[in-house]
């Protein structure tokens, strides 16, 4: 499984729950009819039975379109909050539009009202294929996207670009995501193609590249009855030709921008097979893997290879036992040639005294501490760009990017209304939104931040 503390050089990378994305509870079409408001789908992939049922809201159908952007961006600016204990997490509309890879213009704050409001409403259940990630069992999940929405704007039914927001998601999602069952998602790729239904095959399609049980394993080509793939890709149809016209628009992108070599038919009528093979675009290596084998002397095309063939504990032992070999004596005529052969060959090689294996307990917990500091140090250095990023900023741009800054250390502290008025009044110039936040700055470091938003409350209810 995959640990949510993970960052390479302090970029935040960015992750899809494994459970979600699997199941695909996002229609792959672009609109939506009456007939996709609810519906119940029971169809087999890579060998598991599933059984989907869905109840949309009538006034805004079904989760489709640019709901699969919005909810991988929640998903994701979650982990990048650091979990919060509430699993609440409070954005800007502008952020959020932002972090979906959505162009900001009046169209998208309305339909990103829209698809809120359809992940709230939409209630699911999944029979008998939720993973309980922490206690390794399948069980069954009842659940909404988003328990919980809450927004500020002009009015009670409009997000605007000075609109906060407010989420609270799943339980079940939340304890996934902290037990770490997660895969990597290509995410800036992902936003890159062109239309929300080829988004959202291109995330179905790379979470059937794993095992749900081993999430650190993939495959190479993914095999399904056409039939079974319709009910998955929630294409309301028994037509196979019809099948095959809603899906060839998304097959014919993927192809040409390399996530999929080929995609092929077998068979006639509804007992059509369809192939996939995935190109090298569809499973990018995890760069801190590929970062490891580097510094033990790989070359990068044979980091990302390796990247890409093995799995990320099964690299990390054998950096592990490389560097222990070498420590111990070992001759090798290329330091990165022996960790190559590690890789590919672990049992050719005896592990010296010195050798720790990553997966121990004592092990994980300095790694987990090492992790700990270097998040902090992300923090810092994040915190430190966007400075940078201000002081750099046109005029226009830096109360937008001061407020954000300023969300970080009182998003949890303050409720929604009084983010609101702290916006409000940074805008108008009743606060000065840079000295707001050299104030919480300081007292991060001098560990008063509690003390200092409590002043800031009561500054904001004499408004």
């Amino acid at each position: 499984m995959t640990n949510v503390d993970q960052r390479d050089q302090g970029a935040i990378r960015r992750f899809d729950e494994v459970n979600l994305s699997q199941h695909s509870l996002i229609s792959v079409k672009e609109r939506v009819t009456d007939a996709d408001l609810n519906w119940t789908v029971t169809y087999s992939l890579n060998g598991r039975d599933y059984n989907v049922s869905c109840r949309g809201l009538p006034d805004y159908g079904s989760p489709h379109g640019i709901d699969t952007d919005v909810s991988a961006a929640i998903i994701n600016l979650f982990i990048e909050f650091g979990c919060p204990e509430d699993d609440t997490i409070s954005v800007t509309a502008y952020q959020l539009l932002k972090s979906a890879g959505l162009h900001i213009n009046g169209q998208n704050y309305t339909n990103l009202r829209l698809s809120l409001m359809r992940l709230e409403g939409t209630q699911y259940v999944i029979s008998r294929t939720w993973r309980d990630a922490t206690r390794g069992r399948w069980t069954s999940s009842t659940f909404r996207y988003l328990d919980k929405v809450a927004f500020t704007g002009q009015s009670a039914e409009e997000v605007d670009e000075q609109s906060l927001i407010r989420v609270t998601l799943p339980r079940d999602v939340t304890a996934s995501i902290r037990a770490g069952y997660l895969k990597p998602l290509h995410l800036p790729f992902m936003q890159s193609l062109k239309r929300p239904p080829t988004r959202a095959l291109y995330r179905l399609l790379d979470a059937q590249r794993i095992d749900p049980e081993h999430p650190e394993r993939r495959i190479g080509a993914f095999e399904v009855k056409l039939m079974d793939w319709a009910q998955a890709c929630k294409l309301n149809s028994d037509r196979p030709d019809m099948i095959r016209r809603a899906l060839a628009p998304a097959h014919k992108e993927l192809v040409e921008r390399g996530v999929l070599t080929s995609v092929e038919y077998t068979g006639r009528g509804q007992k059509q097979t369809v192939t996939y093979v995935f190109g090298e675009v569809a499973a990018p290596p995890d760069p801190r893997i590929v970062a490891a084998l580097m510094q033990g002397g790989v070359t990068r095309p044979v980091a990302e290879k390796l990247a890409r063939e093995f799995s990320a504990d099964a690299i990390e032992e054998a950096v592990a036992l490389h560097t222990a070999l070498l420590k111990d004596g070992y001759k090798a005529r290329s330091k990165g040639g022996l960790l190559v052969d590690v890789v590919r060959n672990p049992g050719k090689y005896q592990a010296p005294s010195s050798y720790r294996s990553p997966q121990d307990t004592a092990t994980r917990q300095e790694d987990a501490e090492r992790a700990r500091q270097r998040e902090e140090q992300a923090t810092q250095r994040r915190l430190q760009e966007d400075r940078e990023a201000l002081d750099a900023a046109p005029p226009e741009q830096r109360v937008e990017a001061t407020f954000k800054m300023i969300l970080m250390y009182v998003r949890k502290a303050l409720n929604l209304t009084e983010l609101d008025i702290l916006q409000r009044a940074i805008l108008d110039g009743t606060l000065n939104g840079q000295e707001v936040l050299k104030s919480l700055t300081t007292a991060a470091a001098q560990q008063r931040l509690a003390e200092v938003t409590n002043e800031l409350r009561r500054t904001l209810q004499q408004l």
